[in-house]
C-alpha cells in the first residue's frame, strides 16, 4: 500500500511541478515518464541519421564476395566474376537505364 501511495504522490508532484521540477523527480522514479522516452527516441533516430553512409562503401565478405553498402537497406553483394561481367558492361546498362527512364522509379534518398 506505501508504494501505490508514493506513486500516487510522484504522479501529483509530476502534474503540477515545473519542467525541471519534473526532471527531479523522474530521476528519483524508477520507470521513465512520456516525454523521457519521448526524448530518447528522438535521440536514437538522429544516430541512426547519423550512421548512414553518405557514400558508399565497399568490403570483402565472409565468403569473398565485394559487398557494396550505401545503395539501400541491404548492400549489394556479387562475386569478382559477377562485378567484372557487369562492369565490362557498364555503357550498355548505362544506356539502357537511359532509355527507360521514364518507366523507372527515381527514389531519391532522405536521413530519416
Amino acid at each position: 500500500m506505501a508504494s501505490a501511495v508514493s506513486g500516487q504522490a510522484i504522479a501529483l508532484a509530476q502534474w503540477t511541478a515545473s519542467p525541471e521540477e519534473q526532471e527531479i523527480i523522474a530521476m528519483s522514479s524508477p520507470e521513465p515518464t512520456k516525454e523521457e522516452l519521448l526524448r530518447r527516441i528522438a535521440e536514437l533516430e538522429q544516430q541512426v541519421a547519423v550512421k548512414k553512409p553518405a557514400s558508399l562503401e565497399f568490403r570483402v565478405s565472409e565468403k569473398g564476395a565485394v559487398s557494396v553498402y550505401g545503395l539501400g537497406r541491404f548492400p549489394v553483394t556479387l562475386y569478382y566474376e559477377q562485378w567484372s561481367r557487369l562492369l565490362g558492361h557498364a555503357d550498355e546498362l548505362r544506356a539502357f537505364i537511359e532509355q527507360n527512364k521514364s518507366k523507372l522509379k527515381l527514389r531519391t534518398r532522405t536521413v530519416e
